[in-house]
């Protein structure tokens, strides 16, 4: 019995320590800051790096873009890696490589007393053959041009007017149509108006637009960078141009003083036009906020409501 409980205990013990193992992770995930770079220049060609690491570089994620326009993903856990994106371009074992005629060597067949005879009539007419149909063929789409006799100018003048007395004839009645579908879209659009307007202009449309504005600010305010620097080569043949250019970075740099960083800005007169660029993006988050707004704005069920709403078909 002693031994029993034991075992128990030792089960009960290791059970614990994973439960609490787990629980110190998730705790972790959730409140421990993920930082990331991004980093982004198109001078020549353009090129963009992410680098997303947590917990002292435990988990690091970098994503590159640039090179001949691929995208590539690396994903490594305690510096192993565990994913990589598949290269689009790289072949399969099924593909077979290109071998050019000048990697065969020439093949002479032996020449033995077989090879040394005349070719079978049977082998000469079956190469005969298709040369020989295709000729046939062109020759009755021949024939058959020929045969097409093109109308004369009072023929088509006859059938133009034909026609023409045929549509007027027919103005009447397609005239009352047309006004009967036209008709008829205009109430459909009429009541489609109705429709979203009477749900926008509710209570529980601005009730919900509000709760969507607060979810959303939730989520994007963590991820807001806390260091930005860029530089900015600007030219123009036009002097109105260059003065907008600085007249645009004095109004934005006031929206830039809550973000640590600097941007510069160098903006002549050339007989080039040309803008080249190069930012540097820091910051880190903590990923419970996210989660927290992001579970109640999936599961709020004002917001399903108003996205069934919308997305009905049968208009009331």
């Amino acid at each position: 019995m002693t031994m029993f409980l034991t075992v128990l205990k030792i089960i009960g013990i290791v059970l614990a320590s994973i439960l609490g193992l787990l629980l110190l992770i998730l705790l972790l995930v959730c409140f421990y800051p993920f930082g990331y770079v991004i980093k982004a220049d198109n001078r020549g060609e353009f090129k963009a790096k992410a680098v997303v690491h947590w917990f002292l570089h435990v988990l690091h994620v970098t994503v590159d873009y640039g090179l001949k326009s691929e995208l590539t993903v690396v994903a490594r856990v305690c510096g192993i890696k565990v994913y990589k994106r598949p290269d689009k371009n790289k072949k399969s074992d099924d593909d077979t490589e290109f071998i050019s005629s000048d990697d065969f060597e020439e093949y002479e067949p032996e020449v033995t007393s077989e090879s040394t005879d005349e070719p079978e009539t049977s082998d000469v007419a079956e190469k005969d053959k298709p040369s020989k149909s295709i000729k046939k063929q062109k020759d009755q789409k021949k024939k058959k041009r020929r045969k097409i006799k093109k109308p004369t100018f009072i023929e088509w003048m006859e059938h133009f007017f034909d026609k023409l007395e045929d549509l007027l004839t027919d103005i009447p009645f397609n005239a009352d149509e047309f006004a009967e579908k036209a008709a008829s879209k205009v109430d459909e659009y009429i009541g489609l108006y109705d429709y979203y307007d009477r749900i926008l202009n509710s209570k529980g449309t601005a009730e919900t637009v509000e709760m969507l504005k607060k979810r959303l600010a939730g989520i994007l305010k963590p991820l807001i960078p806390k260091r930005f620097d860029a530089s900015i080569d600007f030219a123009s043949d036009d002097p109105a141009t260059v003065a907008l250019m600085y007249q645009t970075y004095a109004v934005c740099l006031p929206f830039t003083e809550r973000i640590k960083g600097r941007i510069t800005l160098d903006a002549v007169q050339d007989d080039e036009s040309k803008i080249e660029a190069d930012a540097v993006i820091k910051g880190r988050f903590i990923l419970w906020p996210i989660l927290w707004h992001g579970f109640f704005l999936y599961k709020d069920k004002k917001l399903r409501k108003l996205i069934r709403l919308l997305k009905r078909e049968d208009k009331q």
